[in-house]
Protein backbone atom coordinates (compact mmCIF):
# COMPACT_ATOMS: atom_id res chain seq x y z
CA UNK A 1 0.00 0.00 0.00
CA UNK A 2 0.93 3.83 0.14
CA UNK A 3 1.78 3.78 3.74
CA UNK A 4 3.97 0.33 2.69
CA UNK A 5 7.60 1.06 2.99
CA UNK A 6 9.77 0.25 0.27
CA UNK A 7 12.26 -2.25 0.12
CA UNK A 8 14.96 0.23 -0.03
CA UNK A 9 13.78 2.28 2.96
CA UNK A 10 13.80 -1.23 4.90
CA UNK A 11 17.08 -2.22 4.25
CA UNK A 12 18.45 1.15 5.20
CA UNK A 13 16.27 1.54 8.40
CA UNK A 14 17.60 -2.06 9.58
CA UNK A 15 21.09 -0.56 8.24
CA UNK A 16 20.87 2.14 10.97
CA UNK A 17 18.92 -0.28 13.81
CA UNK A 18 22.20 -2.58 13.38
CA UNK A 19 24.37 0.16 13.51
CA UNK A 20 23.22 1.48 16.31
CA UNK A 21 22.98 -2.19 18.14
CA UNK A 22 26.35 -2.85 17.04
CA UNK A 23 27.74 0.66 19.18
CA UNK A 24 25.65 -0.14 22.49
CA UNK A 25 26.61 -3.92 22.20
CA UNK A 26 30.48 -3.20 21.93
CA UNK A 27 31.01 -0.02 24.09
CA UNK A 28 34.30 1.51 24.83
CA UNK A 29 34.80 2.02 28.74
CA UNK A 30 37.89 4.70 29.73
CA UNK A 31 39.33 1.83 31.84
CA UNK A 32 39.99 -0.29 29.36
CA UNK A 33 43.13 0.93 28.29
CA UNK A 34 44.40 -0.12 32.02
CA UNK A 35 43.51 -4.19 31.58
CA UNK A 36 46.65 -4.83 29.27
CA UNK A 37 49.91 -4.91 30.47
CA UNK A 38 53.57 -5.54 28.94
CA UNK A 39 53.64 -8.94 30.14
CA UNK A 40 50.25 -10.35 29.24
CA UNK A 41 50.82 -8.69 25.81
CA UNK A 42 53.51 -11.03 25.55
CA UNK A 43 56.12 -9.47 23.48
CA UNK A 44 59.22 -11.18 24.16
CA UNK A 45 62.41 -11.26 24.81
CA UNK A 46 64.31 -11.24 21.35
CA UNK A 47 62.51 -8.04 20.63
CA UNK A 48 64.93 -5.16 21.45
CA UNK A 49 63.69 -2.02 20.52
CA UNK A 50 62.05 0.68 23.01
CA UNK A 51 59.44 -0.65 25.65
CA UNK A 52 56.12 0.85 26.26
CA UNK A 53 55.13 1.04 29.93
CA UNK A 54 51.78 -0.67 29.81
CA UNK A 55 49.12 1.23 30.51
CA UNK A 56 50.04 3.93 28.72
CA UNK A 57 51.67 6.82 30.89
CA UNK A 58 52.62 10.65 30.25
CA UNK A 59 56.33 9.57 31.14
CA UNK A 60 55.77 6.68 28.64
CA UNK A 61 54.32 8.83 25.54
CA UNK A 62 57.33 11.26 26.02
CA UNK A 63 59.65 7.91 26.01
CA UNK A 64 58.13 7.25 22.86
CA UNK A 65 58.33 10.53 21.47
CA UNK A 66 62.36 10.65 22.02
CA UNK A 67 62.71 7.16 20.69
CA UNK A 68 61.14 8.79 17.44
CA UNK A 69 63.30 11.86 17.83
CA UNK A 70 66.09 9.85 18.04
CA UNK A 71 65.65 6.46 15.53
CA UNK A 72 63.09 7.28 13.20
CA UNK A 73 61.76 4.45 11.85
CA UNK A 74 65.08 2.59 11.41
CA UNK A 75 63.65 0.89 15.03
CA UNK A 76 60.24 0.65 14.47
CA UNK A 77 58.05 -0.22 17.48
CA UNK A 78 56.94 -4.04 18.01
CA UNK A 79 53.50 -4.98 16.21
CA UNK A 80 51.80 -5.66 19.71
CA UNK A 81 51.89 -1.98 20.84
CA UNK A 82 51.17 -0.92 17.33
CA UNK A 83 48.09 -2.74 17.70
CA UNK A 84 47.74 -2.46 21.01
CA UNK A 85 47.81 1.77 20.47
CA UNK A 86 45.51 1.86 17.41
CA UNK A 87 42.85 -0.67 18.94
CA UNK A 88 42.57 1.29 22.76
CA UNK A 89 43.20 4.74 20.95
CA UNK A 90 40.02 3.68 18.97
CA UNK A 91 38.21 2.60 21.43
CA UNK A 92 38.68 5.56 24.08
CA UNK A 93 38.65 8.06 21.75
CA UNK A 94 34.94 7.02 20.56
CA UNK A 95 33.61 6.75 24.56
CA UNK A 96 35.69 9.86 25.20
CA UNK A 97 34.33 11.87 22.16
CA UNK A 98 31.00 10.34 20.32
CA UNK A 99 29.81 13.37 18.62
CA UNK A 100 31.37 14.89 15.60
CA UNK A 101 31.82 18.13 17.73
CA UNK A 102 33.88 18.61 20.69
CA UNK A 103 32.59 21.40 23.05
CA UNK A 104 36.30 22.49 25.19
CA UNK A 105 37.69 25.43 27.04
CA UNK A 106 41.32 26.42 27.75
CA UNK A 107 42.71 24.91 30.71
CA UNK A 108 42.56 27.08 33.40
CA UNK A 109 45.68 27.84 33.94
CA UNK A 110 46.96 26.58 30.77
CA UNK A 111 46.11 27.04 26.84
CA UNK A 112 45.23 24.96 23.97
CA UNK A 113 47.41 24.67 20.98
CA UNK A 114 46.11 23.91 17.69
CA UNK A 115 48.17 22.32 15.08
CA UNK A 116 47.62 21.90 11.10
CA UNK A 117 48.97 19.77 8.51
CA UNK A 118 51.80 17.68 9.81
CA UNK A 119 51.48 15.34 7.10
CA UNK A 120 53.69 12.54 8.21
CA UNK A 121 56.78 15.37 8.76
CA UNK A 122 58.14 13.35 11.69
CA UNK A 123 60.91 16.51 12.38
CA UNK A 124 57.93 18.91 13.11
CA UNK A 125 56.22 17.07 14.77
CA UNK A 126 58.95 16.52 17.56
CA UNK A 127 59.99 20.47 16.91
CA UNK A 128 56.53 21.41 17.85
CA UNK A 129 56.20 19.09 20.80
CA UNK A 130 59.67 19.94 22.03
CA UNK A 131 59.31 23.82 21.47
CA UNK A 132 55.67 24.15 23.10
CA UNK A 133 55.88 20.98 25.44
CA UNK A 134 54.11 17.72 25.43
CA UNK A 135 50.73 17.70 25.68
CA UNK A 136 49.21 17.56 29.30
CA UNK A 137 45.75 18.29 30.72
CA UNK A 138 47.21 21.78 31.18
CA UNK A 139 49.25 22.34 28.08
CA UNK A 140 46.54 20.65 25.76
CA UNK A 141 47.10 20.44 22.13
CA UNK A 142 44.19 20.12 19.22
CA UNK A 143 45.64 18.23 15.82
CA UNK A 144 43.29 19.58 13.41
CA UNK A 145 43.49 16.66 10.63
CA UNK A 146 45.88 15.34 8.16
CA UNK A 147 48.45 13.70 9.80
CA UNK A 148 48.69 11.33 7.68
CA UNK A 149 50.29 11.15 3.33
CA UNK A 150 52.63 12.96 1.37
CA UNK A 151 55.40 12.49 4.51
CA UNK A 152 56.90 9.15 4.93
CA UNK A 153 56.01 9.11 8.68
CA UNK A 154 52.60 9.26 8.94
CA UNK A 155 52.76 6.04 11.26
CA UNK A 156 54.92 7.78 14.37
CA UNK A 157 53.17 10.78 13.76
CA UNK A 158 49.71 8.88 14.75
CA UNK A 159 51.57 6.71 17.03
CA UNK A 160 52.44 9.62 19.19
CA UNK A 161 49.36 11.22 19.14
CA UNK A 162 47.70 7.94 20.12
CA UNK A 163 50.35 7.26 23.22
CA UNK A 164 49.43 10.83 24.78
CA UNK A 165 45.91 10.72 24.39
CA UNK A 166 45.76 7.01 25.79
CA UNK A 167 48.04 9.07 29.00
CA UNK A 168 45.88 11.28 29.52
CA UNK A 169 42.28 11.69 27.64
CA UNK A 170 42.27 15.54 28.55
CA UNK A 171 45.90 16.41 27.04
CA UNK A 172 44.53 15.84 23.28
CA UNK A 173 41.81 16.42 20.54
CA UNK A 174 42.30 14.99 17.22
CA UNK A 175 40.04 16.12 14.22
CA UNK A 176 40.09 14.47 10.96
CA UNK A 177 41.32 15.75 7.79
CA UNK A 178 40.65 15.22 4.14
CA UNK A 179 43.51 12.76 4.26
CA UNK A 180 42.29 10.90 7.16
CA UNK A 181 40.42 8.64 4.25
CA UNK A 182 41.35 5.61 2.56
CA UNK A 183 41.14 7.39 -1.09
CA UNK A 184 43.46 9.33 -0.19
CA UNK A 185 45.90 7.22 1.40
CA UNK A 186 45.67 4.78 -1.55
CA UNK A 187 47.66 7.69 -4.04
CA UNK A 188 50.91 7.52 -4.60
CA UNK A 189 53.13 10.21 -2.06
CA UNK A 190 53.42 12.34 -5.03
CA UNK A 191 50.20 12.26 -5.94
CA UNK A 192 49.25 13.56 -2.01
CA UNK A 193 48.75 10.03 -0.93
CA UNK A 194 51.16 7.51 0.39
CA UNK A 195 49.95 6.48 3.55
CA UNK A 196 48.58 2.96 2.24
CA UNK A 197 52.00 1.83 1.16
CA UNK A 198 53.91 3.05 4.03
CA UNK A 199 51.53 1.10 6.31
CA UNK A 200 51.72 -1.84 4.40
CA UNK A 201 55.35 -1.84 4.26
CA UNK A 202 55.75 -0.83 8.04
CA UNK A 203 53.18 -3.34 9.79
CA UNK A 204 50.94 -4.75 7.09
CA UNK A 205 47.67 -4.72 6.03
CA UNK A 206 45.65 -5.74 9.17
CA UNK A 207 47.50 -2.60 11.01
CA UNK A 208 46.29 -0.44 8.12
CA UNK A 209 42.70 -1.80 8.79
CA UNK A 210 43.44 -0.73 12.17
CA UNK A 211 44.10 3.09 11.63
CA UNK A 212 41.24 3.28 9.14
CA UNK A 213 38.79 2.17 12.19
CA UNK A 214 41.16 5.20 14.20
CA UNK A 215 40.13 7.72 11.74
CA UNK A 216 36.42 6.74 11.65
CA UNK A 217 36.25 8.11 15.32
CA UNK A 218 37.80 11.14 14.99
CA UNK A 219 36.36 14.52 15.82
CA UNK A 220 35.14 16.64 12.67
CA UNK A 221 35.30 19.82 14.51
CA UNK A 222 35.32 21.57 17.82
CA UNK A 223 33.98 25.00 19.43
CA UNK A 224 36.61 26.34 21.97
CA UNK A 225 35.65 28.83 25.12
CA UNK A 226 31.87 28.63 22.79
CA UNK A 227 33.40 31.16 20.35
CA UNK A 228 36.19 29.54 18.41
CA UNK A 229 35.14 26.98 15.92
CA UNK A 230 37.96 24.88 14.57
CA UNK A 231 37.50 22.73 11.48
CA UNK A 232 39.68 21.06 9.08
CA UNK A 233 38.38 22.37 6.00
CA UNK A 234 35.83 24.53 6.18
CA UNK A 235 31.76 25.77 6.03
CA UNK A 236 29.32 24.14 4.18
CA UNK A 237 27.17 24.92 1.31
CA UNK A 238 23.75 24.99 3.57
CA UNK A 239 22.47 28.49 4.24
CA UNK A 240 21.70 28.20 7.99
CA UNK A 241 23.94 25.92 9.17
CA UNK A 242 23.82 24.95 12.89
CA UNK A 243 26.61 23.42 15.48
CA UNK A 244 23.63 21.16 17.06
CA UNK A 245 22.71 20.46 13.38
CA UNK A 246 26.36 19.70 13.02
CA UNK A 247 26.57 17.44 16.19
CA UNK A 248 23.90 15.51 14.75
CA UNK A 249 25.85 13.81 11.92
CA UNK A 250 26.98 9.82 12.06
CA UNK A 251 30.60 10.81 11.09
CA UNK A 252 31.83 6.74 12.47
CA UNK A 253 30.56 5.02 9.79
CA UNK A 254 32.60 6.15 7.04
CA UNK A 255 36.24 7.80 6.95
CA UNK A 256 34.53 10.35 4.23
CA UNK A 257 31.37 10.26 2.39
CA UNK A 258 31.37 9.40 -1.26
CA UNK A 259 31.89 12.36 -3.68
CA UNK A 260 29.00 12.36 -5.46
CA UNK A 261 26.54 11.48 -2.10
CA UNK A 262 23.30 13.63 -2.40
CA UNK A 263 22.39 13.35 1.18
CA UNK A 264 22.32 16.74 3.14
CA UNK A 265 24.50 15.66 6.06
CA UNK A 266 27.06 13.51 3.94
CA UNK A 267 27.35 16.98 1.85
CA UNK A 268 28.06 18.79 5.04
CA UNK A 269 30.41 16.20 6.40
CA UNK A 270 32.53 16.10 3.19
CA UNK A 271 32.34 19.99 3.47
CA UNK A 272 33.62 20.46 6.78
CA UNK A 273 37.14 18.17 5.59
CA UNK A 274 37.75 19.33 2.18
CA UNK A 275 36.26 22.94 1.69
CA UNK A 276 38.03 26.05 1.21
CA UNK A 277 37.70 29.65 2.01
CA UNK A 278 38.67 32.02 -1.65
CA UNK A 279 38.42 35.75 -1.39
CA UNK A 280 35.29 36.30 -3.42
CA UNK A 281 32.57 36.46 -1.74
CA UNK A 282 29.79 33.70 -1.95
CA UNK A 283 29.92 30.00 -1.93
CA UNK A 284 31.64 28.69 -5.04
CA UNK A 285 32.15 24.81 -6.46
CA UNK A 286 35.63 23.74 -5.25
CA UNK A 287 38.00 22.19 -8.55
CA UNK A 288 38.64 19.75 -6.29
CA UNK A 289 35.09 18.31 -7.07
CA UNK A 290 34.19 17.47 -3.75
CA UNK A 291 33.45 20.24 -1.14
CA UNK A 292 33.47 24.06 -1.36
CA UNK A 293 35.18 27.37 -1.44
CA UNK A 294 33.62 29.80 0.74
CA UNK A 295 33.80 33.63 1.00
CA UNK A 296 34.54 35.72 4.03
CA UNK A 297 30.96 36.85 3.98
CA UNK A 298 29.86 33.26 4.65
CA UNK A 299 31.99 32.67 7.35
CA UNK A 300 30.66 36.28 8.90
CA UNK A 301 27.08 34.94 8.40
CA UNK A 302 28.07 31.88 10.40
CA UNK A 303 29.86 33.05 13.41
CA UNK A 304 26.76 35.19 13.93
CA UNK A 305 24.38 32.65 13.61
CA UNK A 306 26.10 30.84 16.45
CA UNK A 307 27.24 33.56 18.62
CA UNK A 308 31.37 32.81 17.04
CA UNK A 309 34.24 35.04 17.37
CA UNK A 310 35.99 33.27 15.06
CA UNK A 311 36.66 29.97 12.48
CA UNK A 312 40.21 28.73 13.14
CA UNK A 313 41.13 26.26 9.76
Amino acid sequence: THQDKSEAEKARDLKRKQLQAKKKATPAEPQAAAKVTEANLDIGDAYTGFRLPLPVTPEGARGLLQHYLMNGDNDPLHPKYVNYLTTQFTQLYRARHPKPVVYTDTPKPGRIIVVGDTHGQLADVCHILYHLGAPTSQNKFLFNGDMVDRGPYGVEVLLIVFAFFLSDAECIIVHRGNHENEDMNALDADAGGGFTDEVMRKYGLMAYRRFVSAFKVLSLCSVVEKEIFVVHGGLSRVASMSIDYLNSIDHTEVTTPHPTAVDIKDQIFSDLVWSDPTDQNGKFKSERGIGIKFGQDITTKFCMQNRLRFVIR
